[in-house]
């Protein structure tokens, strides 16, 4: 008499598919999870839709996109800890960044929200220079930053603002970035007066940017006497309704 299976049990009732739709209606988040955690830490930033189809193959089965969301959010909450835990460790961050890189600078902004239970803290923006970086810029650079964001993708959106300067192989050379939740002249007036606190005013400063009005406010209001130049491409653009041989003379005017 068989009285205990001493191996792993594999077939599975989470094959068990759901007639009409032909899912796998037994194989839900918590299942996605457990058997996507081997997964996720081999492969991190494997998506979603990686994941579904990973286990497909595996377990020869259909799943609801939903449920593999789900799944993979609690899959990297176990082995990363979740969003809310790694915001609290901010502060944890900064002190071992302080401890390891002595004169660098790393501001962390919150909000302060009055609700029925008390006061509540929320991250609001963030802004880090390594010390290394910082001299390396005022040392071995020429005056000159191109400054500018790009959207932040995942749970929690925003943008990562950034400013690099050039060195003396003309290679891109990062001076300090930065996190905030949308390109304003407030979040661009803050990230421009923490890079000042760290670099000054070095004489004959060039900042380069896109077309961004609040961007360009900002650098007004921090660097008045700073040149400010804009991003030849986006003036490009705007000269593409101009006919004729103009166009082809625009980009030597330029490096000239």
């Amino acid at each position: 008499m068989v009285k205990k299976l001493p191996f792993a049990h594999t077939c599975g009732s989470a094959n068990k598919n759901d007639k009409k739709k032909g899912k796998a209606r037994m194989a839900n988040k918590n299942w996605i999870a457990d058997r996507g955690k081997a997964i996720l830490q081999e492969e991190a930033t494997l998506s979603a839709k990686g994941l579904k189809e990973r286990l497909e193959r595996e377990y020869n089965m259909k799943l609801e996109y939903s449920n593999v969301w789900k799944g993979r959010s609690r899959a990297l909450a176990v082995l990363n800890g979740t969003y809310q835990e790694n915001f609290q460790l901010l502060w944890n961050f900064k002190a071992e960044l302080m401890t390891a890189n002595p004169g660098s600078v790393c501001e962390i902004d919150i909000k302060t929200v009055r609700k029925k239970g008390g006061i509540v803290h929320y991250f609001n923006r963030l802004f880090i220079a390594f010390k290394p970086c910082i001299v390396g810029f005022l040392e071995g650079c020429r005056p000159y930053l191109g400054v500018d964001s790009t959207f932040l993708t995942g749970k929690y959106t925003g943008q990562l603002a950034a400013a690099i300067g050039v060195d003396g192989h003309s290679w891109m050379f990062p001076v300090a970035f930065g996190i905030f939740e949308k390109e304003n002249t407030e979040n661009w007036v803050w990230f421009m007066q923490q890079l000042k606190l760290c670099i000054g005013d070095p004489e004959g400063l060039t900042i380069h940017t896109d077309a961004c009005k609040e961007l360009e406010n900002a650098i007004k209001k921090v660097y008045p006497n700073c040149e400010h130049r804009e991003c030849m491409m986006h003036l490009m653009m705007n000269f593409k309704k101009f006919k004729g041989d103009i166009l082809d003379n625009m980009w030597p005017a330029a490096w000239t």
